[in-house]
């Protein structure tokens, strides 16, 4: 299956797009479909098995890639590096996270420019919030991806 290639981060309607371009079997195309659905009000451990959610995340990852998103005002300093890596959190854990099958990270509708993760970075479900639900918010298992070989700039 073939990524989008954008100018611009993928919204829903071009993760479905893709999805009926790509998946030939409709029982797949509508067990994805349902998954995206549901991960806008968040999915829990109690409704997935781990290995069933991450069965459903690689399906969507091979049409749409996970993307991170930057704010313009850090990009001099990670082109300087050629890297970006992972940092801490409110809750001390450092961490690299992107979004898969759903809008990416755009706080307050600021500057940012967006990198899709290439297939070969291992990623992790993230689950947030007091009810712990997954939204497609993914954790990179690597402390630090390159620009050249772990990242394509989408703008």
């Amino acid at each position: 299956m073939e990524h989008l290639n954008r100018p611009s981060p993928p919204d829903k309607n071009d993760i479905l797009d893709a999805f009926k371009k790509t998946i030939s079997d409709p029982k797949d195309y509508e067990d994805v479909l349902g998954f995206l659905k549901t991960i806008k009000k968040g999915v829990s451990l109690d409704d997935y098995d781990l290995d069933d959610l991450r069965e459903k995340i690689d399906k969507i990852r091979k049409v749409v890639p996970p993307v991170i998103s930057v704010p313009k005002k850090f990009i001099a300093e990670i082109k300087q590096k050629g890297y970006i890596e992972s940092h801490p959190t409110w809750t001390g854990h450092k961490m690299l996270c992107a979004t898969v099958g759903r809008s990416p990270y755009n706080h307050n509708n600021e500057e940012r420019l967006f990198f899709i993760v290439k297939p070969h970075i291992p990623i992790e479900p993230r689950f947030t919030g007091k009810d712990r639900l997954f939204k497609g918010v993914v954790i990179i298992e690597k402390d630090r991806l390159d620009l050249n070989n772990d990242l394509q700039q989408l703008n």
